[in-house]
């Protein structure tokens, strides 16, 4: 038996294969979408973060997904790189894109929503591979 190990980016395939699906425009797509996208890249990071600079995320405080943002800050804070506070801010937004869409039912979630954090994944995305490159 094959076992197929799933990498962070399978959520954003995804995403983008329920984006693409023709006549299911509706609000669980578009919130299901989002989410998707919030943790491909929040798999995405915490992986490099974990490894790359194990020590600084080691010593991190913070939930889970604050961590993300902390480890960013107090790299920039180290490394004198604004491009660390910037991916920070921007996985703050992401996730509370992906917060919106998951816990506000009583809310609608419109396609508008979903192309905005679809927008914010790929620039993300985008600034990370810059990231990887320049701290491998």
């Amino acid at each position: 038996m094959r076992f197929w190990l799933m990498q962070p980016r399978d959520f954003s395939d995804f995403a983008d294969q329920l984006n693409l699906q023709q006549g299911l425009h509706c609000e669980a797509l578009y919130r299901t979408a989002t989410g998707r996208w919030y943790y491909s890249l929040y798999n995405e990071v915490k992986s490099w973060l974990e490894n790359r600079f194990a020590d600084v995320w080691k010593n991190t405080p913070g939930s889970s997904h604050e961590r993300l943002s902390y480890c960013c800050y107090e790299l920039q804070r180290t490394n004198f790189d604004m491009d660390f506070s910037k991916l920070g801010r921007n996985l703050e937004s992401m996730r509370k894109q992906r917060v919106h869409a998951d816990y506000t039912l009583d809310q609608p979630y419109r396609l508008i929503d979903m192309q905005a954090s679809q927008l914010l994944f790929q620039d993300i995305n985008t600034h990370l591979d810059k990231m990887k490159n320049k701290y491998p």
